[in-house]
């Protein structure tokens, strides 16, 4: 049980929370030890940032919570608990927690619930919201991606070329050089490994309908990770 303690005590994100509890489970399932430093992991973190890191995969955490049995410890934490387990903010979070801790994930909710496109464009702007927080609805839309794309993670905009492509993105020459400049930074593609980025072609290649400009910034990035392969 100490030995997986420490263990969690090297994660540092939710993401890589959930790779680890894959790993384990798959080598020698849920048992006492990794349920408490599993535990252990969420008690330790900051529930406004946890909150933020869970959103985007919150099916894969209700599922380690449900089976972990953390013991929460303070009123947030309780209300983080229910949260996860239940999809919603239940009657633990407090009016102040909404509006404090919980902020981002009562504006996903709102999001989630809006029928307005501009109510939408609005919550992503002021909460520089990543895509993956985004309905999928949503994303179909130029307008909500021009409101995505100046804060975006380079890695979050390959994974997405081929919806940002199908919303009609790459029609539009503003938002198409926006893109561009925001996958400019080829250490950062480069990073992403040569496979990721094939992928990445690929999907564009099936949306790009003639707009070669993500293309080139894509293949200039593969060039330095092709030619190590090849040696």
């Amino acid at each position: 049980m100490a030995a997986l303690i420490k263990d969690t005590r090297n994660i540092r994100s939710a993401r890589e929370l959930v790779e680890f509890v894959r790993t384990q489970t798959e080598s020698r399932g849920w048992g006492r030890g990794l349920r408490t430093a599993v535990s252990e992991w969420y008690m330790r973190q900051p529930i406004a940032r946890l909150a933020v890191e869970v959103l985007p995969d919150l099916a894969a955490h209700r599922h380690i919570v449900r089976r972990a049995h953390p013991k929460p410890r303070t009123l947030a934490q309780n209300a983080f608990f229910q949260w996860v387990t239940t999809g919603e903010l239940g009657h633990l979070a407090t009016a102040e927690l909404r509006a404090g801790q919980f902020g981002i994930v009562e504006a996903v909710e709102r999001l989630h619930a809006t029928p307005d496109l501009h109510e939408a464009v609005r919550l992503i702007e002021e909460l520089t919201l990543a895509p993956e927080l985004v309905p999928p609805v949503w994303k179909r839309s130029p307008r909500v991606w021009e409101a995505l794309l100046p804060h975006a993670a380079v890695e979050s905009l390959v994974a997405h070329l081929r919806v940002i492509g199908e919303s009609g993105v790459y029609e539009d020459p503003a938002l198409s050089a926006m893109l561009i400049a925001r996958l400019s930074n080829r250490a950062k593609l480069a990073a992403l490994g040569a496979g990721a980025l094939e992928s990445a072609l690929a999907e564009y290649r099936t949306v790009a309908r003639g707009h070669a400009g993500v293309e080139q910034v894509l293949t200039a990035a593969l060039r330095p990770e092709s030619a190590r392969r090849c040696a």
